[in-house]
């Protein structure tokens, strides 16, 4: 019986270690990530070499030895940012293009936590690190919010892609009409949404794009990384290009020269939007954007079909 007892009691030990394992990566995790999310707040507001990482501390009410624990120093943090732009980009663009895109591994420690799943903590927890969960739940739902929006921007987009294979019945040449024009209306909508959104996820990562060319002078592995995932982002621009082509969104642009010259147009109009409103003293606001978006849509209007302009 006492050897029975003794077996049990050792099995309830293991499961009780494995237990509160899970509860220490849980809170581990979203302290990290509260972390990475009060730093990207600071770093819009005043710029990254104004916010050191007491500052980011102090923000939270965590200690700084606490930040070190999961961060080395504020360049590792910008460096995880850059993970989570890369995780955010990818959910935008992956489900409307036809081919998958591979979106490079990265070789350092620091990878994305934007979809990683935290099991419950316990209530066993003491006061201190419920409130720390209590704290950071807020900021999780906040970002799921964000994901979601993606998605169903990606659900849409990727109904509307297999849209052109689907028989319609017609009754008359007036619905037929109706049909194709409602068709035409949707498919410039997911157009006109991803390309908003693109500045929307530039609006919220918009230190990187104000800085990021001093940002990757200074930070070799962020410029080794940055290099890489420029290259995927322009392939499934490429790819977004082909798409509306299929769909008749945009006509075949006459030659590759021309292909390419669109899309380094727009990669600049993109990218260095931000930087080129600041050289000319004007206030950054999130209604900047939207004109980045029209300036945007000026450039590939040309190349839309006649049902489309």
């Amino acid at each position: 019986m006492n050897h029975t007892n003794k077996k049990i009691t050792h099995a309830g030990q293991k499961e009780n270690t494995k237990k509160w394992r899970s509860v220490r990566t849980a809170m581990k995790t979203k302290t990290k990530d509260k972390i990475t999310e009060t730093a990207i707040e600071l770093f819009n507001e005043h710029g990254t070499s104004q916010v050191s990482t007491n500052h980011i501390a102090e923000k939270m009410g965590i200690s700084t030895g606490n930040l070190y624990y999961h961060f080395k120093n504020k360049e590792e943090i910008i460096r995880e940012i850059l993970e989570w732009m890369i995780t955010d980009w990818g959910q935008l663009w992956s489900n409307f293009l036809e081919d998958e895109v591979t979106i490079p591994e990265n070789t350092g420690t620091e990878t994305s936590k934007i979809n990683q799943t935290l099991e419950t903590v316990e209530t066993a927890q003491t006061a201190q690190n419920t409130q720390t969960i209590n704290n950071t739940e807020t900021a999780k739902t906040n970002k799921h919010t964000e994901t979601a929006k993606l998605t169903e921007t990606n659900k849409v987009a990727k109904t509307v892609k297999h849209a052109e294979t689907a028989k319609i019945t017609q009754t008359s040449p007036t619905t037929q009409t109706s049909q194709t024009t409602q068709t035409n209306q949707t498919n410039l909508d997911i157009l006109q949404s991803l390309l908003r959104m693109n500045f929307q996820l530039e609006w919220k990562y918009r230190f990187f794009y104000r800085e990021h060319l001093v940002l990757l002078k200074h930070n070799s592995q962020l410029e080794e990384r940055h290099h890489a995932i420029q290259q995927t982002r322009l392939q499934q621009q490429k790819g977004m290009i082909d798409q509306f082509v299929n769909l008749g969104i945009i006509r075949k642009p006459d030659t590759h020269g021309d292909t390419e010259a669109l899309l380094k147009i727009s990669w600049i109009i993109s990218n260095y939007w931000l930087s080129f409103l600041e050289s000319g003293g004007e206030e950054i606001t999130e209604a900047s954007m939207d004109q980045g978006f029209q300036l945007l849509m000026t450039v590939i209007r040309p190349y839309l079909n006649d049902n489309y302009k």
